[in-house]
């Protein structure tokens, strides 16, 4: 008798695609892949897509019934506006209990291989330089052209020219970097970062802070710049106690404060801010119309005696420089010819270099006289004045600016620098 033999399989529908890949390299924005249903042909596949979650990849159909033996097609499209350097995503299709996943990779137009890389990893603008470049190259060697943006700046000191562009391959782009010092009070740095079709970097940028008031720092002692209603010195180890002088705006380079002198007004300091001994520099800037009168003195009285040093404009109108070492003075060193041409109501400026026994004198930069006198100025005081002395006499009428004092021996050239900054 006949036998009848049955044998179990699998009846049901079959989800498979035709690819488990698409790349959309640099310049397609359409491919499309098939959802097929390899059952038998009485079978139906009921098929879905899921995590699709990148905002670049449109899928067209996500879902859809699919015949025994036959396929549906679904068309991936990508938006290229949102897409920078290479992106991939991989998606899944779900169906009659299994799931198969296919890879979407994209290339932003024409990046193929163009690298991006820069010439240098920092820049360093020391205390003085303001321009600096870097270059933007192109490493890749396949000729594709480099599309490269810098991101925005978060500083407001620092100028990138250009902000982007273009960089041929093996070629590179020049980038100037100009730093505003206006705008930093102290040491300031920064990263920025160049964003390329296919990689970025990095680039970091320093500036060391030099306090251009100072002019020339080395061996700065005391520096009074007088600006604000405070008299202090720039280092904050002197402090003034005014006596009637006023700010006044009327300076020499036009910026900045003045102290105003009325005859009867000064300002006295509780310590002495002009360093002790034979190699010192004394600068200031002094405005007046009028002879016999202190521009600054530094004594006291002690048992009847007077110590310290002083120096006035005398009434022939010379310049002269007197140490006390009992109660009367001793002239020590003073100009052979007067000043005249200086008490004029114009704003001049004096320095007097101390070197030794040499007594060197300038007047708006350049050396006036020598003199040859060995008396150091004096350290045994515990004040010192601008526009007087200790007995109130011989008050200064006028403007005074930017006292400084040194611990060393100014030169001729350095002089010169202070004028020309009238600072």
């Amino acid at each position: 008798m006949p036998i009848n033999v049955s044998v179990a399989g699998n009846n049901g529908p079959q989800l498979q695609l035709s690819e488990n890949s698409l790349d959309f390299g640099t310049t397609a924005n359409s491919l499309a892949f098939y959802v097929m249903n390899t059952g038998p042909s009485n079978t139906s596949l009921n098929w879905v897509c899921s995590n699709i979650n990148v905002s670049w990849l449109t899928l067209t159909p996500t879902e859809g019934n699919t015949a025994g033996g036959a396929s549906t097609m679904v068309t991936a499209t990508i938006d290229r506006s949102q897409i920078t350097g290479m992106v991939s995503t991989s998606v899944t299709v779900n169906g009659a209990g299994s799931t198969s996943t296919i890879t979407f990779s994209a290339s932003a137009s024409g990046s193929g291989s163009a690298i991006l890389q820069l010439s240098e990893g920092s820049l360093d603008f020391g205390e003085t330089a303001t321009t600096k470049t870097f270059q933007v190259k192109n490493v890749g060697s396949d000729g594709t052209t480099l599309s490269w943006s810098i991101d925005p700046l978060n500083v407001d000191w620092l100028t990138l020219t250009p902000m982007s562009g273009t960089t041929a391959s093996g070629s590179g782009t020049l980038v100037t970097a100009l730093v505003d010092r206006t705008k930093i009070s102290g040491p300031v740095s920064t990263t920025i970062t160049v964003v390329g079709t296919n990689n970025s970097a990095n680039l970091n940028v320093s500036v060391q802070y030099v306090d251009n008031s100072l002019v020339i720092a080395d061996g700065l002692f005391c520096f009074f710049n007088f600006d604000g209603d405070e008299i202090v010195d720039y280092y904050g180890n002197y402090t003034g106690v005014n006596s009637g002088t006023i700010a006044s705006t009327d300076t020499p380079s036009g910026e900045g404060q003045s102290r105003q002198f009325d005859g009867n007004s000064f300002i006295m300091v509780q310590d002495n801010f002009i360093p002790a001994g034979n190699t010192i520099s004394i600068n200031l800037w002094f405005k007046t119309g009028r002879s016999d009168q202190y521009l600054i003195g530094s004594d006291i009285e002690i048992a009847n005696n007077k110590f310290g040093c002083c120096f006035e404009i005398t009434n022939t109108q010379c310049l002269q420089y007197t140490g006390y070492s009992g109660y009367y003075g001793t002239t020590i060193a003073w100009t052979t010819n007067p000043i005249t041409s200086y008490i004029d109501n114009r704003w001049h400026m004096l320095t007097v270099v101390c070197s030794g026994n040499m007594w060197m004198i300038y007047l708006d930069g350049s050396l006036f006289e020598t003199k040859s006198k060995d008396s150091p100025w004096s350290s045994n005081v515990n004040m010192t004045f601008f526009g007087t002395v200790s007995n109130n006499s011989k008050i200064f009428n006028g403007k005074l600016d930017n006292f400084r004092s040194y611990n060393r021996a100014l030169t001729a050239q350095e002089v010169q620098t202070l004028y020309n900054a009238k600072q």
